[in-house]
């Protein structure tokens, strides 16, 4: 399943530590692993302004994003900048965590094996009845506004999938498969809302020239030991996968109540602006990536695919995330000031090959420099310095 990084709200600062986790996964084009390290929100592009779904969104991609090791020295730390002297942060050893901080039902585990195992689900076409709802159904379409077809409303023969009932697209346009046959080509009739926030779209009756090319029903396999040691990495048997799952969420749990708590308690002074002007870069250049996949002007596709009408209002309205992101890095690097932590490129592999299960530590250099690597290694070290010191009540 296709992962990418949202809005990139905390993409280069912070929250790399989501990505410690050992959680089993399908394995990953490295685009998608190196996504999931930096990732501190993982979701799809907002849909587009044409009936478009979340899966065709992230097929865009980011090959190569320097500007992440742009403000970051040899050690991990932002270049120039010493963090303690910007935060000031409460006593890190001996957090109490509370119970339901730390602690997971076996109800969360077998959700997330669920979803483990739902990356692994087997499809089958099925051209022999009619679209009922909730099917997952293959699709081309043509849209066309009196008569002329127009920008992004044209699957160009390369189908799509959608679900009735969960893909979100315009007015009732997935309702009206329902009943059609695969083979069968039929005309959708939608109006774009009023406020839809594309000028030559809003309020417009469209028609899209629809195909329905089959249905998709699934099948997910079972957790068992063959399963595990056929498909996933690091694990022995389903017992270790269950196991292991279950120390994630509660990583998952300390990190969350761990970050709030530091935020709560610290106070911040004089944060230089080239960290806010360096968090703005890296948002940036991530979206003209995808605008330029999409063959668009960045602030069409802003406009088109992130609801605001340019990058800069973009910006503005993620001002608030992106501070938070700041200050919990600088917090990190604080801590990792006052212990003495360094990341080294052994620190890197040994990372990315125990807590990322990939060490192809030349794709992830190249698309996010070394510099970058070590600081999420750094956040992650000082994380671990206070969880291996926290109180669980």
């Amino acid at each position: 399943m296709k992962k990418v990084l949202a809005a990139l709200l905390a993409v280069s600062l912070v929250l790399s530590l989501t990505a410690c986790s050992s959680s089993a996964s399908k394995a990953e084009s490295s685009e998608d692993s190196a996504s999931s390290l930096v990732s501190a929100s993982e979701s799809s592009v907002p849909e587009a302004a044409q009936p478009v779904t979340s899966d065709e969104s992230s097929a865009a991609s980011s090959d190569d994003i320097p500007v992440f090791s742009s403000v970051i020295d040899d050690n991990g730390y932002f270049t120039g900048i010493t963090a303690s002297d910007i935060a000031t942060i409460p006593d890190y050893k001996g957090i109490a965590i509370p119970a339901e901080n730390h602690q997971v039902s076996d109800e969360e585990v077998q959700t997330k094996i669920d979803s483990i195992l739902s990356n692994y689900k087997t499809e089958t076409q099925v051209k022999d009845r009619a679209v009922k709802d909730g099917d997952t159904v293959n699709i081309d379409y043509v849209g066309t506004i009196d008569g002329q077809e127009f920008q992004g409303g044209n699957t160009n023969g390369q189908g799509t999938q959608v679900t009735i009932g969960t893909t979100k697209y315009i007015d009732d346009f997935l309702d009206q498969l329902i009943g059609h046959k695969p083979g069968e080509t039929f005309d959708v009739n939608v109006t774009f809302p009023d406020d839809y926030g594309q000028e030559n779209l809003n309020g417009k009756d469209a028609v899209f020239k629809t195909t329905i090319n089959y249905i998709v029903e699934e099948s997910v396999p079972e957790l068992t030991d063959e399963f595990v040691t056929s498909n996933l990495t690091g694990y022995s048997d389903a017992q270790d996968v269950i196991d292991k799952t279950r120390q994630d969420l509660v990583y998952q749990k300390e990190q969350t109540y761990i970050q709030d708590y530091l935020m709560q308690n610290s106070t911040f002074k004089d944060i230089p602006q080239s960290l806010y002007d360096y968090q703005n870069d890296c948002i940036t250049t991530f979206y003209s990536a995808y605008a330029s996949a999409y063959g668009m002007s960045l602030d069409q596709f802003v406009q088109s695919y992130v609801g605001a009408d340019s990058m800069k209002a973009y910006l503005d309205s993620v001002q608030d995330q992106n501070d938070t992101a700041i200050k919990t890095a600088l917090i990190y690097q604080a801590i990792a000031e006052k212990e003495g932590i360094k990341s080294t490129e052994q620190d890197v592999v040994d990372y990315l090959t125990k807590e990322v299960k990939n060490d192809d530590v030349d794709t992830y250099t190249s698309q996010y420099g070394m510099p970058y690597l070590k600081q999420v290694v750094l956040d992650w070290t000082a994380f671990h310095v206070i969880v291996d010191n926290a109180k669980l009540q």
